[in-house]
C-alpha cells in the first residue's frame, strides 16, 4: 500500500505509512492483507477470503478475521487499475455494528 485514507462521520484520517507496512496478495480466486509496525510486533492485523471481480466492481467477502463481527461480510468496491497501481474505493458499512466508512487504497504491483 502506497497510501490509504477513511472517511468517517466527518473526520478524515490518512494513513501514516511511515511506521508499518501493509501488503495485499491477489491471486486468481483469493486475497489476503496484513499490516504490521516497523518497531515492535504490536498491532499487526490481517485477513483474507475470496473475491470476484466484474469489470471495475470488485467484492471482497472476508472470511478469516479475528473480527467475528464482519467475518464473512462482503465488501463491495470499485477498482481502477492505472499502469503498476491499483486504486480501491468504496464504502465499507457494516450495519450491525454501526461502520460505515469510505475508504481509498492504493496498491503498487511488486515486481518479480
Amino acid at each position: 500500500m502506497i497510501y490509504g485514507q477513511i472517511i468517517e462521520n466527518d473526520s478524515l484520517q490518512v494513513k501514516d505509512l511511515s511506521k508499518s507496512d501493509f501488503i495485499k496478495v491477489i491471486n486468481e480466486s483469493h486475497f489476503a492483507f496484513f499490516n504490521q509496525e516497523n518497531d515492535g510486533n504490536e498491532n499487526f492485523y490481517g485477513g483474507a477470503g475470496t473475491y470476484s471481480l466484474n469489470g471495475d466492481d470488485y467484492v471482497e467477502t472476508l472470511t478469516f478475521t479475528a473480527v467475528n463481527e464482519i467475518r464473512n461480510h462482503e465488501f463491495p468496491f470499485k477498482i481502477k487499475i492505472k499502469g503498476d497501481t491499483l486504486i480501491q474505493f468504496g464504502i465499507e458499512e457494516i450495519k450491525d455494528v454501526g461502520i460505515r466508512r469510505e475508504i481509498i487504497e492504493k496498491y503498487i504491483k511488486i515486481k518479480k
